[in-house]
């Protein structure tokens, strides 16, 4: 046997096709390379790599690892991974710059291997997985596949999916040749997945069909973990009934930590879920996620973040929404037929809707959380039992909490500064609640409770703070009875002890440095967005663009005089990423925000109140009639324009 083993860990320095069979059957692993500029003789390092990424997928046996060169590979056709190559580890992105040490430096940002369809559309996945079980891939950009899974389609596996990126996967066609599209950029039919550090970004479903599901990943009675993950710019827009923009789940079990949903979108008509549509699951669990700036399109739509359908059971813990909306509704979450859904510790913040929906669900528990600024409620309960426990319901556009024909107990909470109301008053069993109207119930009152830098408590001797409120150590039970007293309602981060204080408690409190940003300063003339704080006019920003970048919630951006356009370095439109802002001029004579007729000058979804003042807007432009508002365009906020 002519084979050479040249360390203890038995790595294979010379390999033909019968030496790797034998090794297989003798139950050793090797080390394949792949490089398209290999020499394509042995594929015992980047010298030697093999050219041909199928040819080594056919020959792959379970335990193999096979290293792929940071280079982009065009595909014409599928890559098939097939059962044959179980237990098979796929690592992507090595600079492949030499054969000491192998396999050498892994860069998944400098030296990323791309495997890439055809630039003309065609029927051709990126890569199809059959059967496959503890398959591994690592560090592979998907990119131009077509069709249901067109980075890639995973059929009854066991996978896992690291330091991938899915992006522009996609299905385009004006005729209806189409319906039920599912997964744009990953598809998993029954089997398991776990996905970690990986980009979903900018796959499209634009069919003329109807039925589409989840742009960027679909799983069909599967079960999903998903860590870190990002699902960014991905679309759907059909006919009708488009369902998760981002992702789709029907049947099985999904968990989400630690992953951000950003400007995923349905459109134009019946969307469901412009971040995620769930259905039929045993269970769906959001973890510490991100939700923004999701969209869902067209009349009868509903769940701009996220739709859940038909759900065993369903827990959101630690998560932040903002700004998603919908063309007519689009709520943070909309539940149907759920069977118990907790959402905890976590804010609800702008858009153009409600925070939540509970039209069908039968038991919702909402602790611990914060809905503010919503454009319509902070909760809608249609029918079923809900229970909510030490939340804040403040400055929303409708009511704080409005019930139809649910059944709703309350405690320990605080609804103040809704347009409509706090609480509507049927079927609602209130209890040690603060709100902005008289309510019958035990501990109940009505009392400013002196929110400070947004919706923390006041303490007497704390920044900018004068007085105490009275919702500080009045609610029922002790603090540790909840879980809140690691947490705070303190600016300064003071934990809650002895009786539970009323409302949302946060994780931390303000640092100096947030303390600082309260007020901003700009100057396009004598400003440096270098070596600038913005925290003075002497250390002002150049760039408005900028000053939103540092803002925190509630802050004011005081513009000095000057023109505020592209020509002379401002960034447009301008698009604030915090709540509340105040943006205010030295003089409506002298203050410009100047498109050039260029450009949109303004452009704001749903970030809850915002006010101008003292400023100009002039020679905004919009070259589509898609994108309305050249001047100031605004959804889902409640802004003030004055002089």
């Amino acid at each position: 046997m002519w084979l050479c083993i040249v360390n203890f860990h038995f790595k294979i320095t010379t390999l033909c096709a019968w030496c790797l069979l034998w090794l297989a059957a003798s139950g050793w692993s090797a080390e394949i390379y792949v490089s398209t500029t290999g020499d394509n003789s042995a594929g015992t390092n980047w010298t030697t790599a093999y050219t041909n990424l199928q040819a080594v997928l056919d020959a792959a046996r379970p335990t193999d690892t096979i290293y792929i060169a940071g280079q982009q590979f065009n595909l014409s056709t599928s890559l098939y991974w097939s059962a044959t190559g179980s237990t098979v580890t796929i690592r992507g992105s090595y600079a492949a710059a030499g054969d000491d040490p192998l396999p050498g430096p892994q860069d998944f940002i400098n030296s990323p291997t791309i495997l890439q369809g055809p630039v003309a559309p065609t029927n051709n996945r990126i890569m199809r997985v059959n059967f496959v079980t503890n398959g591994w891939v690592e560090g592979i950009v998907f990119t131009n596949g077509f069709g249901s899974g067109g980075g890639l389609y995973a059929n009854s596996c066991s996978l896992t999916i690291t330091n991938c990126m899915f992006i522009r996967n996609r299905v385009i066609s004006t005729a209806r040749i189409f319906d039920n599209g599912t997964g744009g950029g990953l598809a998993v039919n029954t089997g398991w997945v776990t996905v970690v550090d990986t980009l979903f970004r900018n796959n499209q479903w634009m069919w003329a069909g109807d039925s589409h599901k989840g742009a960027g990943a679909y799983l069909n009675i599967a079960t999903g973990l998903f860590v870190r993950a990002t699902f960014q710019d991905n679309s759907i827009y059909g006919q009708s009934y488009q369902y998760g923009g981002g992702f789709y789940a029907n049947g099985g079990v999904f968990t989400m930590v630690d992953c951000v949903f950003s400007n995923n979108s349905t459109e134009p008509n019946y969307g469901r879920g412009g971040g995620i549509y769930a259905s039929a699951n045993l269970a769906a669990t959001f973890s510490n996620c991100v939700f923004i700036n999701n969209y869902v399109g067209g009349n009868n739509q509903y769940g701009g973040a996220i739709t859940l359908e038909g759900v065993g059971t369903a827990l959101v813990a630690g998560c932040t929404f903002a700004a998603n909306a919908g063309e007519t509704s689009g709520e943070d979450i909309w539940i149907g037929s759920v069977a118990n859904t907790l959402v905890r510790d976590s804010i609800f913040a702008g858009g153009s809707s409600n925070g939540i929906t509970q039209k069908f669900g039968a038991l919702l528990i909402v602790s611990n959380c914060l809905f503010h600024s919503k454009a319509g409620n902070g909760i809608l309960v249609s029918t079923g039992l809900t229970a909510i426990i030490n939340t804040t319901l403040a400055d929303n556009n409708g009511w704080g909490l409005s019930n139809i024909m649910g059944v709703v107990t309350i405690k320990n909470s605080i609804a103040w500064g809704n347009y409509y109301g706090g609480l509507t008053t049927n079927r609602i069993d209130a209890t040690y609640t603060c709100s902005q109207e008289p309510l019958s119930g035990t501990g109940n009152v009505v009392t400013n409770p002196l929110f400070a830098l947004g919706y923390y408590l006041s303490v007497a001797g704390l920044t900018n703070q004068t007085d105490s409120s009275t919702c500080i150590d009045t609610g029922t039970g002790d603090a540790s009875d909840y879980g809140l007293d690691a947490k705070t309602v303190r600016t300064d981060g003071g934990g809650d002890t002895g009786l539970v204080d009323l409302g949302f408690h946060a994780t931390n409190g303000w640092s100096a440095t947030a303390l600082s940003n309260r007020v901003l300063y700009v100057d396009i003339a004598g400003g440096d967005d270098t070596t600038g704080n913005g925290w003075s006019p002497a250390t002002a920003f150049k760039t408005i663009a900028k000053a939103l970048t540092r803002a925190v919630y509630g802050s004011t951006i005081n513009i000095a005089a000057g023109q505020y356009s592209t020509n002379n370095g401002e960034t447009l439109p301008l698009i604030p990423k915090q709540l509340n802002l105040t943006l205010t001029g030295a003089d409506l004579n002298s203050v410009f925000i100047n498109g050039s007729s260029t450009t949109q000058l303004v452009r704001v979804q749903g970030w809850g109140k915002l006010r101008f003042e003292n400023i100009s807007f002039t020679n905004g432009f919009t070259i589509s009639s898609a994108i309305k508002g050249p001047g100031l365009y605004l959804i889902g906020c409640l802004t003030t324009i004055t002089n």
